[in-house]
């Protein structure tokens, strides 16, 4: 189970960086596609496609990010591992505040 998420996550690292890459194309053709607009090059439609391709550029981005976040942390608490400081995970009940 930990060799699969591992191969999930590292696969879901090349999506983000593929979600991240068609945000920053799809945000620089808007900007190019408004500048031919204000011109008077193109037409509103035009406009309006490329501002609904950077729009869902942006959403893809953002869901990529959650989920590779999603799955890290799912993988930090399935391996017990901290990948940040390099150590594994303790802890200890007497931690834990009372609840009453």
């Amino acid at each position: 189970e930990v060799f699969l998420k591992v191969m999930q996550f590292n696969m879901l690292r090349n999506q983000l960086v593929i979600a991240a890459k068609s945000d920053t194309v799809a945000v620089k053709r808007y900007e190019v596609t408004k500048q031919r607009y204000l011109i008077g090059k193109i037409g509103i439609i035009d406009l309006n496609l490329a501002q609904s391709e950077k729009d869902n550029a942006q959403q893809g981005y953002i869901q990529a990010l959650s989920t590779y976040w999603r799955s890290f942390f799912e993988l930090r608490k399935l391996t017990l591992y901290d990948f940040v400081a390099n150590d594994r995970m303790h802890f200890r009940f007497s931690d834990i505040p009372d609840v009453e």
